[in-house]
């Protein structure tokens, strides 16, 4: 067998391994944004709408589990049967969210910041948009390759951008790191 060979062979042997062995690094997509000089200890109140998912439930757990861990660290919230309220009648059309109805929304609600995203046994998103500016602060999308991501991983990971410092960190294994 040539050298090459058993190089290639042993390269292959030890990404087996390393794929069998849970490496979340090796299985996950991960695709992070986080607007710099991102500073979430200067935002007083949350809102955070429900996530969507595909069985009407792990979203709905998910976000009350946040605003749970939100209120655990010290942060306000906004109701959420409120929050929905007030976003469905400013929501606007396909385009999104204007300026105006942010401004509307964070004046009703008090937020000064609006979570959103989404949930599946394989997936998560989130992304976390300042009703002051408008501006997109954090935008987070993970990707399991093989497996589900246990409910409790995506509870972390997001909390990490909700109530960390807001700093991408761009040497994490298997992130793909958005710069601006």
């Amino acid at each position: 067998m040539g050298r090459e060979r058993i190089i290639g062979v042993w390269g292959l042997a030890a990404a087996a391994f390393l794929a069998s062995a849970g490496c979340a690094d090796v299985r996950d997509r991960r695709k992070i944004k986080v607007e710099p000089g991102t500073d979430m200890a200067r935002y007083e109140t949350y809102g955070v709408l429900p996530f969507a998912d595909d069985d009407g439930k792990r979203g709905k757990v998910l976000t009350r589990d946040l605003i749970k861990a939100l209120e655990e660290r010290g942060r306000k919230t906004v109701d959420p049967e409120f929050l929905q309220k007030e976003y469905r009648k400013v929501k606007g059309d396909a385009f999104g969210l204007t300026l105006f109805s942010l401004s509307t929304l964070r004046n009703k609600t008090k937020a000064d910041l609006l979570v959103t995203g989404s949930v599946t046994p394989k997936t998560f998103s989130v992304v976390v948009q300042e009703l002051e500016s408008g501006d997109f602060i954090i935008n987070v999308s993970i990707a399991r390759r093989a497996g589900e991501i246990p409910d409790e991983e995506v509870r972390e990971t997001i909390m990490k951008y909700l109530v960390g410092t807001g700093e991408a960190d761009p040497s994490a294994p298997g992130a793909d790191t958005l710069a601006p």
